[in-house]
């Protein structure tokens, strides 16, 4: 099919094991901040989030510098693209969450958007102009329904509903335009810029939900929580989950988003010392077996890997500022 390239497998099966934990590091180092963001709950949100992006997007900036790469003009286009991206996956993404969980329970918006790995398992092999993969898949349903059981149920409202959908779509959005805009400027380039970009989009934003009055200086427990956002989600989190995307392709690394409600689980189990609800652990099983089923492969049969899935095909990390019932 046009579009697709064979990776070789390695002797176990699996195309690229580096790739594979590439992935689950970065997706284990974002649902380990999920708890954590908790600490921001009395800082302005919006607030937060653009001096999270700031941070992040001057230490991807500073990479690049290091690096040095080849300078790639960048067009008035692409400008308008990458502006369109932060505004929908990261300024847009976090809007509407924030939205979504005013008038919603965590659980269900967790449910809406948890849905992401099923949307790449079936956008991004469409992108690559391919069938998409069955045992991709088919453990990106498995891997959503085991998320839905970690998170557990909750009362919805339609409002709610509208948000959680939004931020949805905007995940998918961020992710057609970042498949357009990778491939030649390169995935470093396109996350620090699309970071920089969003910072006065989540500015504006500030200031017209009125959140200006109650800025203040961050605590220090505060400011240790944005930096580890901005530093090492936003810009350690990223460069692991480009490599990972380079190795194993967009859609089956998209399965590995299943591990960031497992992680918060855990996590929120070991800081309250108490036991995660039977369904919650059930949950986390289900997560396991999607990952199974995505990762083991049979030799004979690698996994197609588009010829644009580099980094930064698939929408970054960011922390969702859900909270996970270890009840």
């Amino acid at each position: 099919m046009s579009g697709t390239a064979s990776l070789p497998a390695s002797a176990s099966g699996f195309t690229s094991p580096s790739g594979a934990a590439y992935c689950a590091a970065a997706m284990v180092v974002l649902g380990a901040s999920v708890p954590f963001s908790a600490a921001l709950a009395d800082f302005p949100t919006a607030s937060a989030q653009a001096a999270r992006y700031a941070l992040g997007g001057a230490a991807l900036l500073a990479v690049l510098a290091v690096k040095r790469d080849t300078p790639v003009r960048v067009s008035l286009g692409d400008w308008l693209l990458l502006a369109a991206m932060a505004a929908s996956g990261l300024a847009g993404f976090n809007i509407a969450m924030m939205s979504a969980l005013r008038h919603t329970d965590a659980a269900v918006v967790a449910a809406i958007v948890g849905c992401v790995p099923v949307g790449l398992a079936v956008i991004v092999p469409f992108l690559a102009r391919r069938m998409p993969d069955g045992q991709t898949l088919a453990s990106a349903v498995v891997v959503v329904a085991g998320t839905a059981l970690v998170h557990g149920s909750g009362t919805a409202t339609a409002g709610g509903l509208c948000a959680a959908s939004t931020a949805l779509v905007c995940d998918v959005l961020f992710t057609v335009l970042a498949a357009r805009l990778t491939p030649r400027l390169g995935a470093l380039r396109v996350a620090a810029y699309s970071c920089v970009l969003a910072v006065p989009m989540l500015a504006v934003f500030a200031v017209l939900a009125g959140e200006v009055p109650r800025l203040r200086a961050p605590t220090l427990t505060e400011t240790a929580v944005i930096a580890f956002l901005g530093l090492i989600l936003t810009a350690a989190s990223f460069i692991a989950w480009f490599a990972g995307i380079a190795r194993i392709g967009a859609d089956l690394a998209g399965v590995f988003v299943g591990l960031v409600p497992v992680t918060a689980l855990a996590v929120t189990a070991l800081g309250t010392a108490s036991a995660p609800r039977p369904t919650a652990v059930a949950g986390v099983l289900t997560v396991g077996v999607g990952l199974a089923v995505a990762v083991l492969r049979p030799a004979s049969a690698p996994h197609p890997h588009p010829t644009f899935a580099r980094p930064g095909v698939v929408a970054l990390p960011r922390p969702t500022l859900l909270s996970v019932a270890a009840a």
